[in-house]
């Protein structure tokens, strides 16, 4: 199995465990049409997180335990992490008006970035993903 961050047009990120790209997109479909997601295989195919429940009776992001939290911040929203860095480089506190007005600025940049990533290769065979992964499955089949 493997770990694919998924990095959708709004900004919004998935993880996801699968077999192939093809599967994680099966999976992700669930979500939304992932015809034109940014699918990203992580180096590390294993993934810790820990969800605290609060008071309120939801679940919280407490903690990424292997590292990979990192990776996918890296990879999936470089704008955010950019202006993380140039903050804190800057002493800016955390939560300050100057802080929020920056952050506001990389959020939109990361929203306006487009992907034609998996599109890639559903353009290349003249198919719409779903088409392409009924090709898939039916050259696997093939192969067996």
């Amino acid at each position: 199995m493997k770990t694919f961050l998924a990095r959708w047009e709004n900004g919004d990120v998935s993880l996801v465990t699968a077999k192939s790209e093809a599967a994680a997109c099966c999976l992700l479909d669930e979500i939304g049409d992932p015809f034109n997601i940014q699918l990203i295989p992580l180096k590390n195919d294993s993934l810790a997180i820990h969800f605290r429940l609060t008071d309120a009776g939801d679940l919280e992001l407490e903690e990424e335990m292997n590292g990979t939290g990192t990776e996918c911040f890296a990879k999936a929203l470089p704008r955010i992490k950019a202006a993380r860095r140039e903050l804190y480089a800057a002493n800016v506190k955390t939560g300050s008006d100057q802080w929020k007005e920056r952050m506001l600025k990389a959020v939109e940049a990361e929203r306006a970035r487009e992907y034609p990533c998996n599109a890639e290769d559903a353009a290349w065979h003249g198919l719409g993903y779903d088409q392409l992964l009924d090709m898939e499955r039916k050259v696997r089949t093939e192969m067996q």
